[in-house]
C-alpha cells in the first residue's frame, strides 16, 4: 500500500501477536487527498469554501464542499441560538503541504 505512516501503535521491540492485538500496528493514509470536517454558520452555508494555508504564501489547497458527508438535506445544529451545519471540505493535497491534525 502506498501512503505515509500517521501513527505507530506499538513500541520498538514489542512482541505483536494477532489474537492479543486487534488494532493495527501502523496506520497509513494517502495524504494527497484530505478533508476538513467543520461547522459553518447558516449565514455562510451557501458560499463556496477555499482552503488556504498561512504558510507557503497562502496558496489555495483546494475547494470541494459536501454537507455532512451524506446526500440530502442536513439537519441544523443549534447551540446557544446559533445555527450551524456540518460540512466536509475535501482538499487536493498533491503538494503535501497539509499534514494530519
Amino acid at each position: 500500500m502506498n501512503g505515509i505512516v500517521i501513527s505507530r501503535n506499538v513500541d520498538v521491540g514489542q512482541t505483536v501477536a494477532p489474537p492479543s492485538r486487534p488494532d493495527p500496528v501502523l496506520d497509513c493514509e494517502d495524504l494527497t487527498k484530505m478533508q476538513v470536517d467543520t461547522n459553518v454558520d447558516e449565514s455562510d452555508i451557501g458560499r463556496a469554501v477555499l482552503a488556504r494555508r498561512d504558510v507557503h504564501g497562502g496558496r489555495v489547497a483546494g475547494k470541494d464542499v459536501h454537507g455532512g458527508g451524506s446526500p440530502g438535506p442536513q439537519l441544523p445544529i443549534v447551540t446557544q441560538n446559533v445555527v450551524t451545519y456540518n460540512v466536509v471540505v475535501r482538499v487536493d493535497n498533491r503538494e503535501m503541504f497539509l499534514k494530519p491534525g
